[in-house]
């Protein structure tokens, strides 16, 4: 997968859709730091402190939810990621 891909995963019962705003390496910072550096107005919905364990790449996923809300980001397991057609 690469960045700008709409993707789509279901975490605890709800599906989400969205696309891959950035793609973080095993050996980059921090993902929340890249989150609070990278995406200031974004509301972030994952607590990692590191890229997840046994995964060359992690994705942060960008979700809208309104015309009015605050974007989302989300950092979900790449193995629950399916693109979007």
């Amino acid at each position: 997968m690469k960045l700008g891909d709409k993707v789509k995963w279901t975490s605890s019962g709800t599906e989400k859709k969205g696309t891959i705003v950035r793609v973080i390496k095993r050996a980059e910072e921090i993902p929340w730091r890249i989150a609070r550096k990278e995406f200031p107005n974004h509301k972030t919905m994952f607590d990692g402190n590191r890229t997840l364990i046994g995964y060359d790449e992690t994705y942060l996923i960008e979700v809208i939810p309104g015309p009015k809300a605050k974007p989302r980001l989300y950092m979900p397991y790449p193995k629950l990621l399916r693109l979007v057609r």
